[in-house]
């Protein structure tokens, strides 16, 4: 099977329902290191991490610190889960994660219009959702690198920020 390519990070600024994730701000340029992810995508596979991490609810229109260390542990619990849906997918500690999993967003177009997801059950989703969970787990391997890279050029102890729409 091709690689398919669903889940967007945005290099920069994107005014549009994103949450921006935000580094280092470069005096001489006026310019943020920092990334976009569209907001359906945040809310059905990142949200549960960033939650845990800030142990509350991260809430619209809304701006939060994270140090360093809470963004490795950010990384180290998405890695974990990653492995665990390469591994065992039916493992029950995917349970709650697997909920949010939006099979509009897993789909190609060109998928969307040969399935009639709409009327699937909810076995028939997560089957199709296994079947490709190799792009759930492309998704993840390309955040944590670039969050990483986020915060491994940031100044000494100095952390980032992530604002949502």
């Amino acid at each position: 099977m091709d690689k398919i390519e669903l889940f967007e990070i945005k290099e920069g600024y994107d005014y549009g329902s994103t949450f921006w994730f935000l580094g280092r701000y470069d005096e001489k340029s006026k310019v943020h290191d920092m990334f976009c992810i569209e907001e359906e995508y945040v809310r059905d596979y990142l949200l549960p991490f960033i939650d845990k991490i800030t142990k509350e609810s991260f809430d619209y229109l809304d701006s939060k610190y994270f140090s360093k260390e809470m963004v490795y542990n950010l990384c180290n619990d998405i890695q974990n889960i990653s492995n665990v849906i390469q591994s065992n997918f039916n493992d029950p500690i995917l349970d709650e994660l697997k909920e949010n999993f939006s099979i509009f967003y897993i789909a190609s177009d060109d998928e969307q219009k040969e399935n009639d997801f709409m009327n699937m059950t909810k076995g028939e989703i997560m089957k199709f959702i296994e079947k490709n969970k190799e792009r759930i787990i492309d998704f993840y391997k390309c955040f944590l690198e670039r969050i990483k890279k986020l915060v491994d050029n940031m100044d000494d102890n100095k952390g980032i920020y992530i604002s949502s729409p």
